[in-house]
């Protein structure tokens, strides 16, 4: 009841079976099920299709939303699929994004953004670090573990467009900023962007990870989606 099946016809010229008569299926064409005639449930179909699909008559028009077929299709076979909340989180990660790269937002804002962020998923003490003494950490902010230790999360902010991609020397930056630090606690590094990584500023993360001097226990690369769809996700409000 919930759920329908696609198929492509193969030939336009239909064929008769009598014995089918009597529940009205005598004429039928050769068809190519899709799917591997597996039904695909009506709530990943777009609503427009979902509309046509309560048409009550044997044939209906569709070739207006073919495309809308073809997608589904596709979704189905890379196992991609979405349902509506998906959807809806996979636009609205896509606009929030955009605003991101191209809105009314200079280096400044984005630090500041982060910070922000930084604070609402419970960091405590959260500090913008002035571009005179930040030595490659932008921000910084505290966390408390089960109130008994505490962990500090230190990040350099980027807001770049994807190309170029963030690259090695950002990285490094970071590492210098670490290496200048004095603080005891646990540390976990991270560069957040509005852009993406270079293959070779991610390879550098891990080789450092790896050194006997490494000055963090965890070392992050969150790229524009990834801030996207984070944002999304946990319904951040911007003020």
């Amino acid at each position: 009841q919930h759920a329908f099946y696609i198929a492509t016809i193969l030939e336009d010229n239909a064929f008769y079976l009598p014995e089918k008569v009597d529940d009205s299926s005598a004429y039928r064409r050769k068809i190519k099920w899709l799917n591997n005639k597996k039904p695909i449930s009506r709530h990943f179909a777009s609503a427009a299709l979902q509309s046509r699909l309560k048409t009550r008559q044997t044939i209906s028009y569709a070739f207006d939303l073919i495309e809308d077929i073809e997608s589904l299709i596709q979704e189905t076979e890379e196992g991609k699929i979405k349902n509506f909340q998906q959807e809806l989180q996979a636009k609205l990660t896509e606009e929030t994004l955009h605003i991101l790269r191209n809105g009314k937002m200079n280096p400044d804002d984005f630090e500041k953004l982060i910070g922000k962020l930084l604070t609402d998923f419970g960091g405590k003490s959260t500090k913008i670090i002035p571009r005179i003494i930040d030595r490659g950490i932008d921000i910084q902010a505290e966390f408390e573990v089960f109130g008994v230790s505490k962990i500090r999360v230190v990040i350099q902010a980027k807001h770049y467009q994807p190309k170029p991609p963030v690259g090695v020397k950002v990285v490094e930056q970071l590492i210098r900023g670490l290496e200048h630090d004095s603080s005891d606690i646990p540390t976990i590094a991270m560069i957040v962007t509005t852009g993406e990584f270079s293959n070779e500023s991610q390879k550098r993360v891990q080789e450092y990870l790896q050194q006997d001097d490494c000055q963090c226990i965890e070392f992050h690369l969150v790229d524009g989606e990834t801030l996207a769809r984070l944002m999304v996700e946990n319904g951040i409000q911007i003020h």
